[in-house]
């Protein structure tokens, strides 16, 4: 039994609580991906919205987006 809440096992709010289990592995940082959380799957690859919000152009370019610089031909006029 918790010596906190009184509950086996622990209820919810509880701080001895378990944390939700993993679903998958966040392919940014690393972390684990927890059941309810909320993630971006991109190409058979999980991220953490934050993660992801974070490191999108990063991980774009890394998938083969293409960083250009506009430049104008010289009779465009």
């Amino acid at each position: 039994m918790c010596d906190i809440c009184g509950h086996i096992p622990c209820s919810h709010g509880c701080p001895n609580e378990p944390d939700p289990p993993a679903v998958c592995e966040c392919d940014y940082c690393g972390d684990a991906i927890l059941a309810g959380e909320e993630y971006i799957e991109y190409e058979s690859n999980s991220y953490h919205e934050e993660c992801f919000e974070d490191a999108a152009a990063s991980i774009l370019l890394e998938k083969g987006a293409i960083r250009k610089t506009a430049e104008v031909e010289e009779d465009w006029w």
